[in-house]
């Protein structure tokens, strides 16, 4: 159970270090997260790894959006993100 309760930090560490891989800081860089929901074609967000991969990211100062036709809005910390329609589109 440690093992997967410790995933989303893990991924969040593997996204700053794939940043840190091609010179850029967490800090200032825009991180798009494919999925929020915790199971495929379920809306549900209870339990989702995603929000605290989002919440780290953040942390650690990356401007995060999402993609997640299931999930139009969500709030994380007092702020209110809108899944991104056209993630090719993101700047």
């Amino acid at each position: 159970m440690a093992a997967i309760a410790e995933r989303p930090a893990r991924v969040a560490g593997k996204a700053r270090d794939a940043l840190a891989a091609r010179g850029l800081g967490t800090t200032g860089s825009r991180v798009l997260v494919l999925g929020v929901a915790y199971k495929p074609g379920v809306s549900d967000l209870r339990e989702s790894p995603a929000l605290e991969i989002i919440d780290l990211l953040t942390a650690w100062g990356a401007s995060v959006a999402y993609t997640d036709p299931l999930v139009p809005r969500l709030e994380r910390r007092g702020t209110v993100l809108h899944s991104v329609d056209a993630p090719e589109a993101v700047e």
